[in-house]
C-alpha cells in the first residue's frame, strides 16, 4: 500500500478568548501565550485558577496552552472543566465541544506518527463521538483503520469524509488537495480487497482533482493492468473449461460407444455357445454304433 498522507489540521487559533477577570495571573498567561511562550503561560493560567476555580476563560486558555504543548490528555480535561461550568444556553458550549474533539484529533494524529494505530483509533472515534462532523477525524480514522488492515470499515470512513468535506468551505485548491487524497488511499483499501473496479474509479476519481499526483497516476495504470490479467485469465480459465466439457462429452460418446460394441460381441459369444451347447446336446443323443467284432486270426 502507497503512502497515506495525513491530513493534519492545527485546529487551534492562536488568538485567546481574552479572559473577563481582572487578574494578573490570567494577564500574564494571556502574555506569554501571545508571545508563544506555553509552558510559562500555563504556569500563569494554573496559578489564575486557583484563586478562581470557576473561570471558565480560564480552563479555555489552559487548555489552549497545554494543547500547543502536545499535553493533549491534560488538554482535553480543562476543555471538559470549562463545559461542565457552563450553562446549556451558553453558545460557547458547541465551540468547546469542536476544541474537545480537535484535541482528540491531534492526539490521535501524534499516535499515527509512531505507529500506535490501536489508540489512533480510539482517539479517533472518541473524537467523533464529540463532533461527527469532522472530515479530517473520518479521513485520519480511515487511515488507522487501512494501517490495522480493517479495510472495508476504512473505505466506509473514506466515504463519509468525502460527503462531509465538499460542504467544508474550502477554497477549490484545497479541496481538490484534499478530496485527491481521500479517493486516492479509498482506492489502496479497495485494492486490498480485491475490488479492482471499485478501485480503478476511485483512483481515477483522485486524479480527476489532482492530475499531477503520480502514485495515484501509478495506481491507477497498475490496477487497469491487472484488471485485463484478470480478463484474460477467466477468458483462458472458460475456454479450458469448455474444452474440458467437450472432452468429457466426447469420452461419454466413446465409451457408450465402445459399451455398445462390447454388447453386440458379448451376444454374439453368447449365441455362439449357446449354438456350441446345442450341437454338443444333440450328438450326445445319437445311438450308439454296433460292437465291432474282433475277427480272430487263428
Amino acid at each position: 500500500m502507497n503512502r497515506i498522507l495525513l491530513l493534519i489540521t492545527y485546529l487551534f487559533s492562536t488568538s485567546l478568548l481574552l479572559a473577563q477577570v481582572d487578574h494578573s495571573d490570567f494577564r500574564q498567561g494571556n502574555e506569554d501565550f501571545n508571545n508563544g511562550k506555553y509552558g510559562e503561560a500555563e504556569i500563569n493560567y494554573r496559578r489564575g485558577l486557583d484563586k478562581n476555580k470557576k473561570s471558565i476563560e480560564g480552563y479555555i486558555n489552559l487548555g489552549n496552552a497545554l494543547y500547543h504543548q502536545n499535553k493533549f490528555e491534560d488538554a482535553i480535561a480543562q476543555f471538559e472543566k470549562a463545559n461542565a461550568l457552563m450553562d446549556e444556553s451558553d453558545a460557547r458550549k458547541q465551540e468547546i465541544g469542536k476544541q474537545i474533539a480537535n484535541t482528540y484529533t491531534r492526539q490521535g494524529n501524534e499516535y499515527y506518527k509512531t505507529g500506535n494505530m490501536a489508540d489512533a483509533v480510539a482517539c479517533y472515534q472518541e473524537g467523533l463521538k464529540r463532533d461527527s462532523t469532522s472530515y479530517e477525524s473520518y479521513y485520519n480514522l480511515g487511515n488507522a483503520l487501512s494501517r490495522q488492515d480493517s479495510l472495508q470499515s476504512a473505505v466506509k470512513q473514506y466515504e463519509k469524509a468525502t460527503n462531509l468535506i465538499k460542504n467544508s468551505g474550502l477554497s477549490e485548491d484545497e479541496l481538490n488537495k484534499n478530496l485527491s487524497s481521500i479517493y486516492h488511499n479509498k482506492g489502496n483499501a479497495l485494492f486490498g480487497q480485491q475490488q479492482l473496479n471499485e478501485a480503478l474509479e476511485s483512483y481515477k476519481q483522485a486524479l480527476i482533482h489532482n492530475p499531477k499526483s503520480d502514485e495515484s497516476r501509478y495506481n491507477y495504470i497498475r490496477t487497469k493492468e491487472l484488471l485485463k490479467q484478470n480478463q484474460n485469465q477467466q477468458q483462458q480459465n472458460q475456454q479450458q473449461q469448455n474444452q474440458q466439457q467437450q472432452n468429457q462429452q466426447q469420452n461419454q460418446q466413446q465409451e457408450k460407444q465402445e459399451s455398445g460394441m462390447d454388447r453386440e460381441k458379448a451376444e454374439q459369444i453368447l449365441q455362439a455357445l449357446e449354438q456350441d451347447e446345442k450341437d454338443l446336446r444333440e450328438k450326445s443323443q445319437l445311438p450308439l454304433g454296433g460292437e465291432k467284432q474282433i475277427e480272430k486270426n487263428w
